[in-house]
């Protein structure tokens, strides 16, 4: 009966959603597109921000790497990245950069509150702080930049969820 409970465990494992960087960002992905005003999602290091002739503004930008730690209890799990809003703005115009920060910021507290309504069995955005960014990346870009920790379970933090994934029979390991 061991053996079976076991196994019906590592079912149950398996149909239970576990955040992983690629869900995270699928998240933000489709949350920000569903968002009225974002044109466009990228990902990315921050270097990649810079303007293309084709980038339809605003966009939001999930800029990468992420910072990974680990909770002290082996039960969570936190990712640290940031998120941007980003506008295009004429250059070198203040007031410009200011109503694109205050747009950006708008945005952004909408996007994240959706996520914590709508995601809150899968994950927690457990830290939120936010920068303001005027010309960013060329003189024509300005927003918001959020720096988030996202918790979550871990997936592998009991025996259950990762036995599957070794072999305990290897005789030539």
């Amino acid at each position: 009966t061991f053996f079976f409970l076991y196994q019906v465990l590592i079912i149950i494992k398996r149909q239970i959603i576990m955040p992983t960087l690629n869900r995270v960002k699928d998240i933000f992905n489709k949350v920000s597109l569903q968002h009225i005003s974002i044109k466009e999602f990228y990902y990315g290091t921050s270097f990649n921000v810079a303007v293309s002739p084709n980038t339809e503004y605003p966009i939001v930008f999930l800029e990468t790497p992420y910072n990974i730690n680990y909770d002290d209890n082996r039960r969570l799990k936190n990712y640290q990245f940031a998120l941007l809003v980003l506008f295009k703005t004429k250059e070198d115009d203040i007031a410009d950069n200011h109503n694109a920060q205050s747009a950006a910021e708008d945005i952004g507290d909408a996007i994240l509150s959706k996520i914590q309504n709508d995601y809150k069995q899968e994950i927690l955005l457990s830290g939120i702080r936010a920068l303001t960014l005027n010309e960013f990346s060329s003189d024509t870009t300005g927003g918001v930049r959020y720096e988030l920790t996202v918790s979550m379970n871990r997936e592998y933090s009991i025996p259950v969820c990762y036995a599957d994934q070794f072999d305990a029979d290897c005789t030539d390991c």
